[in-house]
């Protein structure tokens, strides 16, 4: 009960400080998000793998909260949103388990 009191006396929204990054870092976000959204299974996969192992270790989940390009790949994937995402959406979701 103490805890919901503090929450209705907070006056200010909490926001997230943005995460700049440099144009190396900005550019292979991107490229990411394009791979999830126009490429080829073997390119998701790839692109999955990637986001698996390096992305998700390299950088702090606010910045994939303020660049949600990546996020809205994989949930499209995932709702079969794309060509031929029913046996990639599949792939993908096993690969990043």
């Amino acid at each position: 009960m103490e805890i919901m009191h503090k929450q209705q006396t907070l006056k200010e929204p909490c926001e997230i400080p943005y995460v700049t990054l440099n144009e190396e870092d900005e550019k292979r976000l991107f490229d990411l998000s394009v791979q999830l959204k126009f490429g080829d299974f073997r390119t998701v996969l790839i692109a999955t793998q990637s986001l698996r192992d390096c992305l998700l270790h390299d950088f702090p989940i606010e910045v994939f909260l303020q660049r949600p390009d990546i996020f809205k790949g994989l949930l499209d994937l995932l709702e079969g949103n794309q060509e031929g995402s029913s046996a990639t959406s599949k792939a993908v979701f096993t690969n990043l388990a």
